[in-house]
């Protein structure tokens, strides 16, 4: 079964909620059916949401209609980068403003 997606709009909200100091993240995961790990009292989707809110604003969720394209610089440098432990998978996607977590671990692997 495959994860549900999120229209921006609800990315926005959750995204507000939590840095409004109101609510704590497992708040946020059962308003909006987000899936939080009990065990790890963490939300993995809820904090690459709110990584990319603190970067780009609500425009980090703004969708476009075609697949983003990265140059083979910018893929070398982030995996570099990521391999040298100069940061996380979640602060080097956010940095170099790539899609998804996924896509950097694809690069990482090859």
């Amino acid at each position: 079964m495959s994860k549900p997606k999120f229209p921006p709009e609800i990315k926005i909200h959750a995204c507000e909620d939590f840095l409004s100091g109101k609510y704590t993240s497992a708040q946020v995961c059962e308003k909006y059916g987000i899936t939080y790990n009990e065990k790890n009292c963490s939300s993995t989707s809820l904090s690459e949401w709110v990584a990319k809110y603190r970067a780009a604003g609500p425009e980090a969720f703004t969708h476009s209609h075609h697949n983003k394209s990265y140059s083979s610089e910018l893929k070398t440098q982030a995996v570099e980068e990521y391999l040298s432990g100069k940061g996380t998978i979640l602060e080097i996607t956010v940095k170099y403003g790539i899609s998804d977590t996924k896509v950097f671990r694809r690069w990482i692997l090859k």
